[in-house]
């Protein structure tokens, strides 16, 4: 019966896109090995995870000032080993997501977008998987000033609330504001700045007499500071590259951090329709102050990385159907324990345009 509700908002969307002259839908099925199933620091546990998403979207409105558009995707994913000693056979993830976007021209040089989104996950029985309903709304604002420089400004307001009782619910607020140089459709740069308001439903920590740590009497609440900058250039192939430097500020004890993220992508067409793609991102954060131990445990007041690389070769068969692998290499932890997680994922995909 789980299905049903996605189906139905399936069919839903086709019938509404229909009406506004223009529909699609796509499918992606996949096989993937996971070395490292559930992100264990020592023994990792492999396995099998098959997966299969529809994406179904439509215009609803066009205009000449503007347009509307609505989308939804659905997932599942099965994983073949849904414990260490699993005794109730596989676990899934199931996931239904609504997103309405929009944008409207309202003078010569400035265009007026948002959008909204919806989200929820179910998890069975898969450890690491984390169930939710997401929900989030976005404005934006942009403005072209002539001669190849753009400016604009966004304003975002999401909340997550968790399905699990021991987790806590996550409100976030996010103002920024961006500036963009194209010379030309071969090479663009950007600078970005934003501030993003996180505020959690539970205690604030901080370190009372003799090191015990006790809740502070109000809530945790985060404020992140992202500055970036970034190049996209092409010729011959497209290169994307962007740098940002991370500052957060939290009054729950031990969270404040700095962190500098290093994002690359290049994309190239291979030979025989074949297109090869790279995308890498490497962090490293680093505490502001260090954090007292839990009773019997070992503290988190470390240095920590993460890195990302992915490889992926896609070719489209026809206008219909296309074909794609690809392997990514993940590695998260603290660097002066050397207390990291690794893993190696290998996927194989082909994609359905119906």
């Amino acid at each position: 019966m789980r299905y049903w509700g996605p189906l139905a908002v399936l069919l839903v969307l086709l019938l509404a896109a229909e009406q506004g002259g223009a529909a699609e839908v796509r499918t992606v099925l996949g096989l993937a090995h996971d070395s490292n199933l559930y992100e264990a620091e020592a023994s990792p546990q492999s396995g099998w995870v098959s997966r299969l998403y529809v994406v179904s979207s439509g215009t609803l409105l066009r205009h000449r000032s503007g347009s509307l558009r609505i989308e939804y995707r659905g997932g599942i994913k099965r994983f073949w080993q849904a414990e260490r000693s699993s005794t109730e056979g596989a676990g899934e993830v199931v996931a239904n997501q609504a997103l309405v976007s929009g944008a409207f021209r309202v003078h010569q040089r400035v265009v007026l977008s948002g959008s909204g989104e919806l989200k929820l996950k179910n998890v069975n029985r898969v450890p690491g998987e984390e169930a939710y309903l997401r929900g989030a709304f976005e404005s934006r604002l942009n403005a072209s000033v002539g001669r190849g420089f753009e400016g604009g400004a966004h304003y975002r307001l999401g909340a997550d609330d968790s399905r699990d009782v021991l987790l806590p619910e996550v409100i976030l607020k996010e103002l920024g504001m961006e500036a963009q140089y194209r010379r030309s459709r071969a090479f663009r740069a950007r600078l970005h700045a934003a501030w993003r308001w996180l505020d959690y439903d539970r205690d604030a920590l901080t370190v009372g007499p003799g090191g015990v740590i006790l809740p502070a009497g109000v809530n945790q609440s985060d404020l992140l500071r992202e500055f970036s900058a970034g190049i996209q250039a092409y010729r011959g192939m497209l290169v994307d590259l962007k740098y940002a430097y991370l500052d957060n500020r939290s009054n729950s004890y031990g969270y404040g951090f700095t962190a500098h993220r290093l994002q690359a992508t290049v994309i190239r067409h291979l030979v025989a329709g074949l297109d090869g793609q790279v995308f890498v991102n490497v962090q490293f954060r680093a505490y502001g102050e260090p954090l007292s131990p839990l009773p019997g445990a070992v503290s988190e007041a470390d240095e920590y990385e993460q890195t990302l690389m992915t490889l992926k070769l896609s070719k489209q068969l026809d206008e219909r159907f296309g074909v794609s692998a690809q392997y990514g290499f993940f590695r998260n932890g603290a660097r002066r324990s050397g207390a990291f997680y690794r893993k190696h994922v290998y996927t194989l995909s082909l994609e359905a345009s119906l």
